[in-house]
């Protein structure tokens, strides 16, 4: 069930990260998209949050035949938006981009990985 559930679960963070991001919320923004992110993760892999780490998440992303490339990608965004998240740099593009990277992301593993 959470594995089906994963990506609704994932897109209502990300409207609420949407909405943060139209308000100028930059702490509430990085924060809905980090756990858009791992809580996509941890459903969709089937492993609690507690154990999740980007390293496992890129092995068993890639054993699922998820791109290298693509995974890459995917912690690149949780990167980004962690670092945002505790050491803000003040550029708005960066949410906008962030945004539809994890946007883009979900939507190309989610064609993966049924």
């Amino acid at each position: 069930v959470k594995n089906r559930r994963a990506t609704k679960i994932a897109k209502k963070r990300l409207t609420i990260a949407k909405n943060c991001m139209n308000k100028n919320e930059k702490d509430k923004f990085y924060e809905e998209i980090t756990k858009a992110l791992w809580g996509y993760l941890s459903d969709k892999l089937l492993i609690p949050n507690s154990e999740l780490t980007k390293d496992n998440a890129k092995e068993i992303l890639i054993s699922k035949n998820v791109t290298e490339e693509l995974a890459d990608k995917l912690l690149n965004a949780l990167d980004l938006a962690e670092f945002a998240r505790y050491a803000p740099v003040g550029e708005e593009g960066k949410m906008d981009n962030l945004y539809d990277t994890a946007v883009s992301v979900i939507t190309e593993i989610e064609g993966v990985i049924k």
